[in-house]
């Protein structure tokens, strides 16, 4: 038999494993695309200066007023002129892929435990079984 912590790291992996998924699968990304060309403000997770600069918004989402970019960064409000963002990083998700992926790891879910169920009530009450399979 395992000791407890083994088995509890071992769950701890899988459910981290199962909170990835939607990102190791590409259900989510991000795609880059120049300021103006109609992406969804509430999705921009970041911005390319035209310098190269990369910059990562601590809050998702900008507002465009005018020719201003005004985002939320981990230092405070970034306020900066439009004209000196390259690129736009817009996350986007797959949400069906995301549904399909959720209702297949259920379904597998549900069958391990169904499995499970029943070999523990077979060695429950079959002992007979338990000791030709020994």
């Amino acid at each position: 038999m395992r000791p407890f912590n083994s088995s509890l790291r071992s769950v701890t992996a899988r459910i981290v494993l199962l909170l990835l998924a939607p990102h190791v699968t590409g259900c989510v990304g991000t795609s880059h695309v120049a300021p103006g060309n109609g992406a969804d403000s509430d999705k921009v997770v970041g911005l390319t200066t035209k310098s190269g600069r990369e910059i990562t918004f601590a809050v998702p989402g900008v507002n465009i007023t005018r020719d201003t970019l005004y985002a939320v960064v981990k230092s405070g409000q970034l306020i900066m002129p439009v004209d000196s963002v390259r690129t736009l990083s817009v996350r986007h998700g797959s949400d069906m892929g995301t549904v399909a992926l959720v209702l297949g790891v259920g379904l597998v879910v549900a069958l391990a435990v169904t499995v499970s169920q029943a070999k523990w009530q077979c060695q429950k009450s079959c002992p007979d079984i338990q000791r030709v399979h020994r």
